[in-house]
């Protein structure tokens, strides 16, 4: 699915902050209606959004990216927390407890992925903001569009969706109990690390200035 606003559609990359945005619409009190051919998945291709939505093709549009680092963690969080899905996605084929492990297997088993998945998001928009600019970001899409709102809503919203800041437990699991211990911080990176990202997502990093 795809957010149709008055003025433009927004599509929602995954792991880019999306989360946050929807509720800033809904804050900022910014009607918009669900498009796309999956109602089970926020995450519309504009390509496949367009096909279906003749509206959508003629409306501004814009979607978000993020730093490969910062993106490859919080999905690594985020499936330590929820529970990995085998053939959802390519990297979810690479299932383990430890970050480097994982972060090894996606730049040698599967170089450019995210640039890949990024892709069909990027080439399809008017505008590409940045999840670690996303709330200015955010208010500049929307002003483009000619959307009609209070800045200061967006500018208030709190932050959503955040797997790594959640405990974990020793073996990996969630603990509510454990308190002193994140998800995040059993995500290290180490210089090494982050030169296989850097080395696999070039294009990324270059094209968006990372």
């Amino acid at each position: 699915m795809a957010a149709q606003l008055s003025n433009s559609v927004f599509y929602h990359v995954p792991k880019t902050g999306g989360s946050w945005v929807r509720s800033a619409l809904n804050r900022a009190g910014i009607q918009r209606y669900e498009i796309g051919p999956d109602r089970t998945n926020p995450h519309g291709i504009p390509s496949e959004v367009e096909e279906l939505y003749e509206s959508a093709r003629t409306m501004y549009s814009f979607c978000f990216v993020r730093h490969p680092c910062d993106w490859y963690k919080s999905f690594f969080c985020f499936r330590s927390l929820n529970g990995w899905k085998p053939g959802h996605e390519k990297i979810d084929d690479y299932e383990t407890k430890d970050f480097g492990e994982f972060i090894v297997n996606c730049t040698s088993k599967s170089p450019g992925w995210l640039t890949e998945r990024f892709r069909p998001y990027v080439d399809g928009v008017d505008f590409v903001g940045k999840q670690e600019n996303l709330c200015e970001d955010l208010i500049t899409a929307l002003n483009t569009a000619g959307e009609f709102f209070d800045e200061e809503d967006i500018r208030t919203m709190t932050p959503v969706n955040q797997a790594a800041d959640l405990p974990v437990s020793s073996d990996g699991g969630f603990d509510s109990e454990k308190k002193e211990a994140k998800y995040g911080d059993c995500a290290v990176w180490t210089p090494e690390l982050r030169q296989l990202v850097q080395e696999s997502e070039k294009e990324t990093f270059e094209r968006f200035g990372y």
